[in-house]
């Protein structure tokens, strides 16, 4: 009788742990999941579309200087027709190679000594003369100025005009004086060009009409 009542004791041990076992294999776990928490992959932005340069403004082609001050007048050779004595003359440098260079919407820069500044000017016209002489002109961009250069073989010559009184110029190739206006000879004018254009004579022949 006892041994009935131990066997019936394990087998109520077995099942009751049978049963716990069960019971706790399907409840489910603990374990807190952050429904925040995505396994998937973070986005990545796309980087900002790049913006091409724009572009730049085409570089102007620089200023060209036409004469500079010679501070030594031993420097300046004897130029026919140059009246170095008058007053406020100045001895001036020519670029001469620049002059012949020069295009039509070229910025000149000319020096005048005796206002103590420089204005700049637009060349608006050049015109070849017989021999290839040239004349430029070209005018500030207010119109305030006017200068007008005649480019020989030997000789150059130029008339600046502005609101402080007009300048003359006299040279060679090399250098010349600038001389203001109002004070040179005002039968000489320095502007025309250095050519005489002669009138070609038609020929007669020799000797007389053949006597009937």
């Amino acid at each position: 009788m006892i041994v009935r009542r131990v066997f019936a004791l394990l087998v109520i041990c077995v099942l009751t742990t049978c049963v716990w076992w069960w019971y706790h294999s399907d409840k489910p776990s603990d374990v807190v999941v952050d429904d925040n928490l995505s396994t998937s992959t973070p986005s990545v932005e796309a980087p900002a579309p790049l913006i091409p340069p724009s572009n730049p403004s085409p570089v102007s082609s620089p200023s060209t200087v036409i004469w500079s001050v010679v501070n030594n007048q031993s420097e300046i050779p004897d130029i026919p027709g140059a009246q170095r004595d008058i007053e406020d003359a100045v001895p001036i440098g020519i670029n001469y190679d620049s002059l012949l260079n020069l295009s039509v919407g070229d910025e000149i820069i000319v020096e005048i000594p005796q206002l103590n500044s420089q204005m700049t000017v637009v060349l608006e016209k050049i015109k070849t003369h017989i021999n290839s002489i040239k004349t430029i002109t070209a005018t500030s961009i207010d119109n305030s100025a006017n200068l007008i250069v005649t480019i020989g073989k030997k000789s150059t010559f130029a008339n600046i005009s502005t609101p402080r009184g007009s300048y003359e110029f006299v040279g060679n190739k090399t250098h010349g004086w600038l001389m203001p206006s109002a004070n040179m000879d005002q039968h000489v004018d320095y502007t025309k060009p250095d050519y005489v254009i002669r009138e070609i004579e038609p020929r007669i022949g020799v000797g007389g009409l053949d006597e009937k």
